[in-house]
């Protein structure tokens, strides 16, 4: 396995934070600077330590998780989602779906239970002679660091999105914040699907 490789697959794992990103900034376009790095940064620390745990565990308890995490993920993001589109059916005052750590701790967890999974193969692949280009540490770092820089970059352009919507239609906050809970619930429908195809 090359260092590409390791690139490629911190991309692949960070899809999904992507796209999670995307609706936090759509669901607050007044987001500051420092509640987004919060974000990238939650999102870039869990898809790094997945790895780790996964590369570290052992044994059929570590087999068993990776079998559920699929069902576990789409669990969590749909309960995210489906709150979210009740929030966001309240009225406007109320309309916030306010991005709590709590709430972004779980959202962060849910999108990078795959990555334990990975963590899992790539203790397989240094086991079979396959070796990795760099220590887990360093590869873990790698897609961390990657899952962090796009999250950040999803973020923003969540918000930018909202905004430039929001200037030419007018508030659609209601209607952003329902979309933002439909996407959840599409990538919770889509890691069932990737984990059974």
């Amino acid at each position: 396995m090359s260092i590409t490789e390791i690139f490629l697959i911190g991309i692949a794992l960070s899809m999904d934070a992507f796209a999670v990103s995307v609706t936090n900034g759509v669901s607050d376009s007044d987001m500051k600077m420092p509640k987004m790095l919060l974000i990238a940064f939650f999102f870039g620390f869990f898809q790094m330590i997945m790895p780790l745990a996964g590369f570290f565990s052992s044994g059929a308890l570590s087999l068993y998780i990776a079998k559920v995490a699929p069902w576990l993920s789409f669990t969590i993001l749909a309960v995210i989602g489906i709150k979210m589109i009740i929030d966001a059916t309240k009225t406007q005052d109320e309309c916030g779906a306010k991005l709590t750590i709590g709430r972004l701790s779980v959202q962060a967890i849910a999108t990078s239970i795959d990555a334990f999974a990975v963590g899992i193969s790539l203790l397989a692949i240094e086991l079979s002679g396959g070796g990795l280009p760099l220590n887990i540490v360093a590869c873990a770092a790698i897609i961390g660091i990657i899952t962090f820089i796009l999250s950040l970059c999803a973020v923003i352009l969540g918000k930018f999105f909202t905004k430039m919507v929001e200037t030419k239609v007018g508030n659609i906050k209601k209607w952003t914040i329902i979309t933002g809970g439909i996407v959840l619930i599409a990538i919770g429908i889509k890691i069932i699907i990737s984990a059974y195809i």
